[in-house]
């Protein structure tokens, strides 16, 4: 759900949390929030501008949308992975689009300790949907 000024989703962090991911229309901040299974408070945050990731400035007529879906990362190793959740960010004014991963830590986080500090949310790769060769 969203408006010019903020998109609102939800996505599956692991199996037992979903994240609450926010998108400021007018900075580019991208934020995903995670509720603790222990408490019900929130206790895990990342972040990431996207104004760069999409070759934006905050002078341009700039339009965010975003949406979330789904996907199992295949690692052999490593107890930090990327969540669930995969989100999907297009500045429709240019068309350019971008594809991110929030890093997450199951076995801390079914402690309950995730961390107080905030991440990072990853890039995964960036495009545009619009054909620069067309005239």
């Amino acid at each position: 759900s969203g408006n010019d000024g903020f998109s609102v989703a939800t996505g599956p962090i692991d199996e037992n949390v979903e994240g609450l991911f926010l998108l400021d229309g007018l900075t580019g901040d991208l934020t995903c929030n995670v509720v603790s299974v222990f408490n019900g408070k929130f206790f895990a945050r990342m972040h990431r501008n996207v104004l760069n990731d999409l070759s934006l400035d905050n002078d341009k007529n700039i339009r965010l949308l975003m949406v979330t879906g789904s996907w199992r990362f295949r690692s052999q190793t490593s107890q930090r992975r990327p969540s669930d959740s995969l989100v999907y960010v297009v500045d429709s004014a240019s068309g350019n689009f971008a594809a991110y991963a929030v890093p997450w830590n199951k076995l801390a986080a079914n402690k309950g300790r995730q961390g107080n500090h905030v991440d990072e949310i990853i890039l995964l790769d960036k495009g545009t949907a619009r054909d620069p060769t067309a005239n």
